[in-house]
């Protein structure tokens, strides 16, 4: 999993919540876009949670470009943007789901649990390769 999100204790919180809930799988993190694409190129993640504010690129842009690198890859977008507006253009851009940042708690397990249970990519090797 890569959890790309720019605010550091968000990104931290997201990780612990996660790794806590899934212990055998490695989370990494990216702070930027050009981080999160570096990160992908390198391991091919089996799903990204995607913030849509980050300094260098929207989320959505960055979820199309992963997209179409890596279309086996999963993108849920977790973002503090509401309105009907933002879950249309995640989607059109490829994400698998859209979650708002106050439902984090209630929803965001259900998605990756879900997204794992259909399968995809194998699940990233433990020794970080």
């Amino acid at each position: 999993m890569l959890i790309v999100e720019d605010q550091e204790t968000m990104r931290q919180k997201l990780r612990e919540y996660l790794q806590a809930e899934f212990p055998d799988r490695v989370i990494r993190e990216a702070a930027s876009g050009s981080e999160a694409l570096a990160r992908c190129r390198e391991v091919a993640p089996q799903i990204v949670l995607m913030d849509i504010g980050l300094p260098d690129i929207d989320g959505i842009t960055l979820t199309a470009e992963i997209k179409r690198m890596l279309p086996a890859t999963a993108i849920v977008v977790v973002s503090s943007y509401a309105g009907p507006e933002y879950p249309r253009r995640a989607a059109k851009a490829g994400a698998d789901a859209y979650i708002n940042k106050m439902d984090i708690t209630r929803a965001l397990l259900p998605a990756v649990l879900e997204i794992l249970a259909r399968g995809g990519p194998a699940p990233l090797p433990q020794d970080g390769s």
